[in-house]
């Protein structure tokens, strides 16, 4: 949520910050980088003591993670991202 909080996308209140729907995925994300980051540090360090067929059987998923992007596509061109002027107040609430 820091970040979130340094880019001002929260509603901070009484120690609580209030997250958009749209930001959870931020969240997520970060819990699931940090999760992922642990165990690649623990393969790292088991990595010579596997077994021939185990580390063969491994080595092509783990060569591959480095090519893997799961961030947002913005090759294609996103639909109704305009707001106009009297539609303002309104998605300025739903925000909100």
């Amino acid at each position: 949520v820091i970040d979130l909080v340094r880019q001002r996308r929260v509603f901070l209140r009484g120690g609580f910050a209030y997250v958009p729907e749209s930001e959870l995925v931020s969240i997520v994300s970060n819990q699931v980088r940090a999760q992922w980051s642990k165990q690649l540090a623990t393969i790292a360090r088991t990595w010579p003591s596997l077994r021939a067929d185990e580390s063969e059987r491994l080595s092509g998923f783990l060569e591959g993670l480095c090519t893997q992007y799961v961030g947002e596509d913005y090759s294609k061109p996103r639909t109704n991202n305009k707001v106009s002027l009297s539609e303002l107040p309104e998605v300025a609430r739903r925000s909100f």
